[in-house]
Order: C-alpha cells, then structure tokens, then sequence
C-alpha cells in the first residue's frame, strides 16, 4: 500500500495493531472529498450514537405506547361497555362534585383574608412579632383543619384535587405575611444577597415583547387588601413579590383550548382508573409476594399513563389557562422532569413553583435565620415534602397510614445511587423511569386496598366518583 501510518501503530501481546492506526493513503482512490480520505478509527462510530439524543427512537416508543393503549381501551370498552353510559349515575355524581368542589374552593379564598388582617395588626403597631407569628401559625393550622372538614366527604378523586387548592392558598399566606416582615424589619436586601438573584427563589418577572410592567408597589403600600386578594386568586404562583409582570391582551382561543385539553385530561385518568387500575387494585390479592410483584408490574403502564395526565391538567392545562385569562406574564411552571438523572432534579423540575416556594421559605429562612447547614437545611426539605405528601394521600384516601412516607424512604438510596451514576445520564434517567414505575402501583395497591377495607364498599367502577353518602 502507498500510504503511511500517523501513529505507526502499537505492538499488543506480540500482534500489530492495526486496527487503532489511522492510514492515510498518498493519493486518493475516489473523489469524495478531503473528509472522506481517512479511515476512522474504531468504536468512534459507537460513541457518537452513545452521545446522540435517539429521538427517533423515543418518538417510537411514545407511539407504541400510545398503540398499546388504545388497544387495551377497546379492550376494556368492548368487554365492559362505556362506564359514562353503563351507570346512570356516575354523570351526576361527577357534576355534584365538581360543584362541591368549586364551592369549597371559594370557601376557602374567603377564609384567606383574616391572615391579611392579621399582618394589617402588625403593620400598625397593635400586635408585635412574637405575637404576629403566634397568630400566623396558628391560623394555618385552624384554616387547614377546617377546610379539611369541608372536603372529607369528597371522593378520592375530587378530594386530592381540592387539597392540592387548599395546600396553594397555605403556601401563598405564609409566604405574603414572611415576605412582607422582611420588608418592614428592613432585612429585605441582605436576604436577597443570601438569596442570590430574584428570579431563582420565585420571582415572577419575565422579559418579552408581550410584557408590560404595572406601577411597582413599595412596602408598605404594598400591604392592600385588593393586592392581597390579587395574589391569593390572580396570580399562579406560590412566591408573594410586590411587583408582577403582566399582559395586556388576552388569547380568548388560547384558553379555551386548554381548558378543553383540561377536561379531556380528566376524563382519560377517570377511565384510566376506572378500566385499569381500580380493577386490579380492588381484587384483594397480592397476598403472597409473588402476586405483588404481579398486580406491581401489571399497573405499571396505566399508573404512569394517568400519572402523566395529572401532571399534564395541572401544571399546563389549568395553570396555563389560568395566567392567560388574569394576564399573567411568567408561564415557567415546570422543566424538563423527564430527562432528570437523579430524583433530587426530578422534584425540581416536577413543579417550579412549588420548588421555589420550597427554596424561599425553607432552604433559604432555615439557613439564612436559623443558621443551619446546607446539609440539614436538605434534610428538612426532604422531611417536609414527604409530610405534605403523606397529608395530601391521608385527605385524598382517608386513610390514616404513612405509605407515602415509606416510599420517600425507599428513595433515599436511589439518590445514594444516582449520586454514583453522575458521569452516566442516561443510566440513571432508565433507574428513575424504572423507580416511578414501580412506586406508582405499590402507593395505588396500598391506598386504594386500605381505603375500600376501612369504608367496606363493594368493588364498583365508580369508586372515584360516587360520594361516601347518599346525595339524593
């Protein structure tokens, strides 16, 4: 051959290694161009579809997923019927909820406003801050016991939904009255230094040709009720600024179409449960661990399909729809969660509102005020999600157990293990799938078991939306 060898190969155990080599020859065979006149070395090929982002092939799966289902929907639909149709009762009973449900979401905007009270007391000098906090706190914890009682007769369905909007407005009063006390004690700029820039811990402000800055309010002229109700029922997210961003028009199509992906939504996690996962949950089985492992593995794709479409209606559907129709400028609500390589990321991305309400008045306050380490500052991070967790499933259920909590412990050494697969993205995005699909069916078998044992209902379909009483 009339060439020669760049790194004139290596002798390995006695053979030339040739393979490694890159031959360049004097004179090119065929016209191809300069780049096609070396021979690559091997496995360059293989890294580089390593590093590619395969989205042909995430594209298949998604529609063999979605193949998949509609099959097994026909399925169920030819063997059971269509559920709005086989029980003349389940139409009425979803709108008596859904009536019940709106009802006691306003309920509860109005019981808001004696917190904004409270603060107004401390802002001219009746109460101090001993007792401001004393009164702060403990209105929470009444206002959460109250509205508690008026969803305890909803059903699962329903009822997780109106905790979700009873959490909200608890996390807006807390943060309104803590935001507005750094204000007035004058430790507003150094927090922000500790802090670091606004827009992380929540701020709502957004640069974009459809933005249009509203006169910025300075504390304490802030301190109104119209901009206290404004931020309890205007404004979607959880972090209290004295200054928001704003649109000027509003796409009347744009929120009527996600108000109809909403509603569409809805219907597929009710038949979701209805065809798939209340049928499996409430055989009674899984006795031996065996069976388990089965009614584990046979939930898992419609766990995660419906899981999926509550992330879906919540974070796009409505709080989209929502900002659009209050003129609201940020629409940040969620990250890329999917790609996430450990779980830590995948809380983050899960929810940005609640992640910075969480970085504000818990990482930071514990740190800043409290003077805490970052570590033990996480623990209480972590310790404090899996509560409200565990508090949203007791309402949702009525079940007094601590699964949830139990399965946040599970995921403590997961993190241990992403922590080790740092360098291998995509190997710990395949655990985190692989864990989700596993700890959606263990939470749904031992809630929806220990919530039909302890009411001692019949297995029905119409499980998520009949109520617990009689309503005719």
């Amino acid at each position: 051959m009339n060439g020669t060898f760049l790194n004139n190969g290596r002798k390995e155990n006695g053979v030339r290694n040739l393979y490694r080599a890159v031959y360049r020859p004097a004179v090119s065979s065929y016209p191809l161009g300069a780049e096609y006149n070396h021979i690559e070395p091997v496995g360059s090929k293989e890294r580089e579809l390593k590093k590619s982002e395969l989205v042909g092939v995430n594209n298949l799966g998604f529609v063999i997923l979605l193949i998949l289902i509609v099959n097994f929907l026909r399925d169920n639909i030819k063997n059971s019927g269509y559920i709005l149709f086989k029980d003349k009762r389940i139409v009425t009973c979803i709108l008596y909820n859904l009536f019940h449900l709106i009802f006691s979401t306003i309920i509860k905007a109005f019981l808001t406003i004696p917190a904004y009270g409270v603060y107004r007391l401390f802002l001219h000098k009746k109460i101090n801050k001993q007792l401001l906090f004393a009164l702060h706190f403990f209105y929470l914890f009444v206002f959460a016991i109250v509205c508690y009682s008026i969803q305890w007769n909803l059903t699962p369905l329903f009822a997780g939904a109106s905790s979700i909007f009873l959490t909200n407005f608890l996390m807006k009063m807390h943060s309104y009255t803590i935001t507005n006390f750094l204000l007035h004690t004058g430790v507003k700029k150094n927090y922000e230094q500790v802090v670091g820039s606004s827009r992380r811990v929540g701020s709502s402000f957004s640069n974009g040709p459809r933005d249009h800055a509203r006169p910025e309010c300075v504390y304490p002229a802030n301190v109104s009720l119209k901009d206290y109700l404004r931020f309890m029922l205007c404004v979607p997210t959880l972090v209290y600024e004295t200054r928001f961003l704003w649109i000027g028009r509003r796409r009347v199509w744009y929120i009527v179409f996600e108000l109809f992906c909403l509603v569409l939504c809805v219907l597929g996690i009710i038949l979701a449960f209805s065809l798939y996962i209340l049928p499996i949950t409430l055989e009674h089985k899984g006795e031996t661990l065996r069976e388990a492992v089965q009614d584990i593995f046979r939930l898992s794709v419609p766990s995660l399909f419906a899981w999926i479409l509550v992330f879906y209606s919540l974070n796009h559907c409505w709080l989209n729809s929502l900002s659009e129709a209050v003129g609201f400028s940020n629409r940040e609500f969620y990250s890329d969660w999917w790609n996430a390589s450990s779980v830590r990321i995948f809380w983050r991305k899960w929810s940005i509102p609640s992640h910075e309400w969480s970085l504000r008045h818990l990482y930071i306050d514990s740190m800043y005020h409290f003077n805490v380490s970052k570590g033990t500052a996480e623990s209480v991070l972590f310790l404090f999600n899996s509560l409200l967790g565990q508090l949203h499933l007791t309402f949702t259920f009525k079940v007094w157990y601590p699964f949830f909590v139990f399965v946040m412990i599970c995921q403590l050494p997961l993190m241990l293990l992403n922590r080790a697969m740092r360098n291998s993205k995509r190997d710990a995005n395949y655990i985190l799938w692989i864990s989700l699909m596993i700890h959606l069916p263990l939470l749904e078998i031992l809630y929806f078991r220990s919530w039909v044992g302890d009411t001692q209902k019949p297995v029905s379909y119409t499980h998520l939306t009949l109520p617990t009483t009689p309503y005719v």
